[in-house]
């Protein structure tokens, strides 16, 4: 197997831990390597070293964790908007508890 999809394979199985253990800044990190990686595989195709079907095997793959990646990174995002919510609520509430016993509001 020709070394770029070797590090193509490689990057994506690193990828893949990132995603599993929604580790995003490190998915994130790793997202720099992605267009040097895909530009040595497309090189690679075009030098006739590799398959077509290799390629494109590997950047479904690749596209597929991107898009579970950015799914994943939006659920967290709103989990995270819900979590300030909720803190928002629970200040409100406590200073019309302390406005109600004449207390100072925190």
């Amino acid at each position: 197997m020709p070394l770029t999809l070797e590090k193509l394979d490689d990057l994506n199985d690193e990828l893949r831990q990132a995603l599993v253990a929604e580790n995003w800044s490190g998915f994130s990190d790793l997202n720099s390597l992605i267009q040097p990686a895909v530009e040595g595989v497309m090189t690679s195709l075009r030098a006739g070293e590799v398959s077509p079907e290799a390629v494109q095997e590997r950047l479904e793959t690749l596209q597929s964790l991107c898009l579970e990646a950015q799914g994943g990174a939006e659920r967290t995002r709103e989990e995270a908007r819900a979590a300030l919510k909720d803190i928002q609520r629970n200040q409100q509430a406590t200073r019309a508890y302390h406005n109600v016993q004449g207390g100072p509001a925190g």
